[in-house]
């Protein structure tokens, strides 16, 4: 991260966060692939609703984790990365379960 010009006050934050993030990596492939498979299919309601459950959970989770309990950049990062994992875990339930038509 030093090389990219950043300033040294932001290092140690980026990279918490770069970290966090990194974590999220295997589920976001999951879901491009799972999307994929299922936009083969014709079917655009299903990754439409996956990714609005992960915007909700992002967005509800940056509140709470960074105004309200102060988690500040850290907490942004495991917003996401939980943001992720639940839209997987939608792409998998209602793309890909027992349900599915």
């Amino acid at each position: 991260l030093g090389s990219t010009g950043a300033l040294p006050l932001l290092l140690a934050p980026a990279a918490a966060y770069a970290q966090v993030r990194a974590l999220s990596l295997p589920a976001s492939l999951a879901t491009m692939v799972l999307q994929s498979g299922l936009l083969a299919q014709k079917d655009t309601r299903t990754p439409a609703s996956a990714i609005a459950c992960s915007v909700v959970c992002n967005v509800v989770g940056d509140y709470t984790l960074v105004n309200i309990c102060g988690l500040g950049l850290l907490g942004s990062a495991v917003a996401t990365t939980v943001g992720v994992y639940v839209g997987l875990l939608s792409l998998v339930r209602y793309g890909y379960g027992k349900d599915r038509e």
